[in-house]
């Protein structure tokens, strides 16, 4: 329960990390559960190809609630004056699966606008040590970690008072 309140855009911003960090939690359990399936699945020469897009969509719905998370935070934190979660180019998790997740999120404009190399098939894909991109690499290890400090993060917002008395 509650034993303060956020008062205007902070309580906006507070509830939208709520969520975001939820859905991206239940992503990340889901996907690893995908990726799972897809490796029990699949065989040399015969990949269970349903099994490894429905990995990857998940992984991609963890990846982009991640960053919605870490954009609301920023503004959030615009608010009380402090630093924002990672610096662009920091070379940090968070920063690479901000990057990952923007690669995403624009891959059908890099397509239409013919800025996309012929081997790109998906914006992401799987490797044996995490997710990667053309130009970035996350180590499951990494995402595990960040998903673990959003749900901390998010723990604290909900009770906003000790969030205060921290200060």
């Amino acid at each position: 329960m509650f034993r303060g309140s956020f008062k205007n855009k902070l309580r906006q911003y507070a509830f939208n990390q709520l969520f975001q960090a939820q859905v991206a939690h239940a992503d990340y359990q889901e996907a690893r559960s995908r990726t799972a399936d897809f490796l029990a699945k699949g065989k040399p020469g015969q990949p269970a190809i349903g099994a490894y897009f429905r990995a990857l969509a998940r992984w991609e719905s963890c990846l982009l609630n991640l960053q919605i998370f870490i954009d609301v935070m920023n503004r959030m934190k615009k608010e009380f004056k402090d630093e924002r979660v990672f610096k662009p180019g920091d070379g940090t998790p968070e920063q690479r699966a901000y990057d990952i997740a923007t690669t995403i999120k624009h891959f059908g404009s890099a397509v239409a606008d013919d800025r996309h190399d012929e081997s790109d098939t998906v914006p992401m894909w799987l490797s044996n040590e995490g997710l990667r991109t053309r130009a970035t690499e996350l180590k499951f290890v990494e995402l595990a970690q960040h998903v673990s400090e959003v749900a901390s993060a998010a723990d604290e917002l909900q009770d906003p008072k000790s969030l205060v008395e921290a200060k």
